[in-house]
C-alpha cells in the first residue's frame, strides 16, 4: 500500500469507531458510559486509551520485595541513559549529515535511520510480527519505570495502553508529589529504567537469533540437505506442482540447497549462466527416434509447430520437438557437441535466455518439478525454509515466523533504548536531563540557571529530531 491509500484506510477506520461510539452513546447512554469508565477505556479523535490499575499491586510488591536487587539493577541504567542522551544526539546528527550529504543514485536510498509506516514499508503480512513485538517491547520498557519506582517507595498509580492513530503504545501512571520528593539518583534511576529494560530485551533478541536452532531443536531438525516448502503463492507457476512440506534438494541437480539463502543465491547462479552452457547431451539414436516436429517447417524464426503433436511438456528446438522430462532428466550438461559421449548430440531449449529458462527441481519422494520461465518469479513466488518438522502436525514456517518476531522485537527495542533517550520533549530523555542537570549542578547554579541550561539542549533536541523527520521525508 502507498502512503496515501494507508491514510485514507486509516481516515476511513477511525471515523467507523468514531461513528459507532457515538451511536451507542447516543442510543445505550449511561450504561454505556459506565461499562466503558470500569473498563478503564476513554475515545477521543485519532486515539483509544485503557487504563488498568489491576498490575499495581504486583508491581509494589515486586518493587520492595527485592529492592536491595533492583536498586543495584537499575543503577546500571543510569550509566545507560547518560550514555543513551549522546548517542541519540549523536546519531541523529549523523543520520542528518548524511541525508544532506550529495549521494550517487545506488546510495540514494540508504539511510542510517528510516520511519516506520505499517502498510509502507513494513509489509502487511509482517504487521502482526510488528505490532505484537512493539507490545512486548513496551510492555517491558513501562514495566521497568514501574518496578523501579516502586523500588524507591513511589507509588505505582496505573498502567495502561493506547493506540495514537495507528501506532500502540503503553504507559504507567507514578505519583508526581513522591517522584519530585526523592533525590535524582533516584529519580535517573526510574526515568533510566524504561530503556534499560528494552536494551536488555534486545540483547535477549540477539541471543535468540544466534541460538534459534538450538531453541527450536526439540520440534525441528536444520540443514537438513534440503529445503521445505512452506508457501507457494497463487500466482506463481507452480502453485498447483509444489506443495506445502515438499522437500527441494536441489536446483537442476547442480544446486544443492541446504540453507534458506541457497534457494536465492542458485537461481541468482542459474540465471547468470551462458545460455550455450545450457545444453542438454541426448543420443542422436533417441532424438531421431522421439522427434515430433511437422516437416518440413519455415526457415524464418517460426518454431516448428511442437503443439500439434498434443504433447504437455514440448521443448521448442531448432531440429527437433522432444518430449521433456525424457530428454533432460538425467543428461550431462554441455556447450556443444565436443563436451559429450561419442553417439550423442547437444540440444539446447529455443528461445532459452536469462529471463525464459528451463528449471528443474529435485523434490524428494516424487518426479522432479520442471519449470519454463525467470528464475526470479521462482524466488518471489516460492517460499522455502531450512528446517524440517519432526512431526507431522508442526510447520517449518513455525521457526521462520519466530526469528521474524526476535528481529522486529531487536529492531523495535534497540529504537527505543537509544531514541527515548533523546533529550527533547515528551520523551524520557527530557525528564532524564532535568534528574541528570540536577544531579552534577544542584548544589554549585541556581535553580534558574539550571533550568534554561535544560531548555537550551531540550529545543536542540528538537529542532535536531524535526531537521531529521523533515530531511528522511523529503530528500
Amino acid at each position: 500500500m502507498s502512503l496515501a491509500q494507508t491514510s485514507v484506510a486509516l481516515a476511513c477506520g477511525w471515523a467507523a469507531i468514531l461513528g459507532a461510539h457515538t451511536v451507542l452513546k447516543r442510543c445505550i447512554g449511561e450504561p454505556y458510559k459506565a461499562l466503558l469508565a470500569r473498563l478503564g477505556i476513554s475515545l477521543s479523535v485519532g486515539q483509544l486509551r485503557i487504563h488498568s490499575n489491576a498490575l499495581n499491586r504486583w508491581f509494589m510488591a515486586v518493587g520492595r520485595r527485592f529492592a536491595r536487587f533492583w536498586s543495584a539493577w537499575f543503577l546500571l541504567s543510569v550509566g545507560f541513559g547518560w550514555l543513551g542522551m549522546l548517542g541519540s544526539i549523536a546519531l541523529l546528527t549523523a543520520n542528518l549529515i548524511q541525508a544532506l550529504a550529495p549521494r550517487t543514485i545506488l546510495e540514494s536510498d540508504v539511510q542510517m535511520l528510516s520511519p516506520v509506516i505499517p502498510g509502507v514499508n513494513v509489509p502487511t503480512n509482517h504487521l502482526a510480527y510488528y505490532f505484537l513485538a512493539l507490545a512486548i517491547s513496551g510492555f517491558c520498557h513501562e514495566a521497568g519505570h514501574a518496578l523501579a519506582a516502586a523500588s524507591h517507595s513511589v507509588t505505582v498509580e496505573g498502567f495502561g495502553a493506547f493506540v495514537t492513530v495507528l501506532y500502540p503504545g503503553c504507559y504507567v501512571s507514578l505519583n508526581d508529589d513522591q517522584m519530585n520528593a526523592i533525590s535524582p539518583l533516584r529519580q535517573l534511576k526510574i526515568y533510566c529504567a524504561g530503556v534499560w529494560h528494552n536494551a536488555m530485551v534486545a540483547l535477549l533478541a540477539v541471543i535468540g537469533l544466534m541460538s534459534i536452532t538450538v531453541l527450536v531443536w526439540p520440534a525441528f531438525a536444520y540443514n537438513t540437505g534440503a529445503l521445505t516448502v512452506v508457501d507457494v503463492m497463487e500466482d506463481s507457476p507452480l502453485y498447483s506442482s509444489l506443495h506445502i512440506g515438499d522437500r527441494v534438494r536441489s536446483i537442476d541437480r547442480v544446486c544443492s540447497l541446504s540453507l534458506r539463502g541457497d534457494w536465492g543465491r542458485c537461481l541468482t547462479e542459474r540465471r547468470s549462466v551462458p545460455v550455450e552452457a545450457k545444453g542438454y547431451c541426448i543420443p542422436e539414436n533417441d532424438l531421431r527416434e522421439w522427434d515430433t516436429a511437422v516437416r518440413p517447417w519455415r526457415d524464418d524464426g517460426v518454431l516448428p509447430p511442437c503443439w500439434d503433436q498434443g504433447l504437455i511438456f514440448p521443448l521448442y528446438l531448432k531440429l527437433a520437438c522432444l518430449p521433456v522430462r525424457r530428454s533432460i532428466l538425467d543428461r550431462n550438461r554441455c556447450t556443444s557437441k565436443a563436451d559429450c559421449t561419442p553417439g550423442d548430440v547437444c540440444i539446447h531449449v529455443e528461445g532459452e535466455s536469462e529471463q525464459q529458462q528451463l528449471i528443474t527441481l529435485e523434490v524428494e519422494g516424487r518426479a522432479p518439478v520442471m519449470f519454463l520461465g525467470d528464475p526470479y518469479v521462482l524466488a518471489y513466488t516460492v517460499h522455502l525454509s531450512d528446517y524440517a518438522p519432526r512431526m507431522r502436525y508442526f510447520s517449518a514456517q513455525w521457526p521462520i515466523r519466530l526469528e521474524m518476531l526476535l528481529r522486529y522485537t531487536l529492531s523495535l527495542s534497540a529504537a527505543l533504548a537509544l531514541l527515548n533517550m533523546l533529550p527533547t520533549y515528551y520523551l524520557d530523555g527530557q525528564w532524564a536531563l532535568y534528574a541528570s542537570v540536577d544531579f552534577f549542578l544542584g548544589r554549585i547554579v541556581p535553580q534558574s540557571r539550571r533550568l534554561a541550561i535544560c531548555n537550551a539542549i531540550l529545543i536542540f533536541s528538537l529542532v535536531l529530531f524535526v531537521a531529521n523527520m523533515l530531511a528522511m521525508a523529503l530528500l
